[in-house]
């Protein structure tokens, strides 16, 4: 028998594992212009809170571990897209 508490953990932890995702996506998409770090922190931050108030047999975590993923992406981009800059625009004397 399902209850309406479980159901509505479900439905919350569903929407949670999408921001995960949202944020994940978004800071590879932002990247290129230093905002994906920041985007990353935040969905790490979602991510791994959300994989530790999920229960075993919930679906969503594979939700939850693809947008970490992607936050981790998004940062690591960040950071190469951030150093490459500096390199580029490093006035060398003549």
């Amino acid at each position: 028998m399902i209850n309406a508490d479980n159901t509505s953990n479900i439905c919350f932890i569903k929407s949670r594992s999408n921001v995960t995702l949202v944020f994940g996506i978004f800071s590879i998409i932002t990247s290129f212009v230093s905002l994906g770090f920041f985007l990353g922190i935040i969905g790490l931050i979602y991510g791994f809170i959300d994989l530790l108030t999920i229960k075993q047999k919930q679906s969503g975590k594979k939700k939850i571990a693809a947008g970490i993923i992607c936050c981790l992406l998004g940062i690591i981009f960040t950071v190469i897209s951030s150093i490459s800059y500096v390199n580029m625009f490093k006035m060398e004397p003549f």
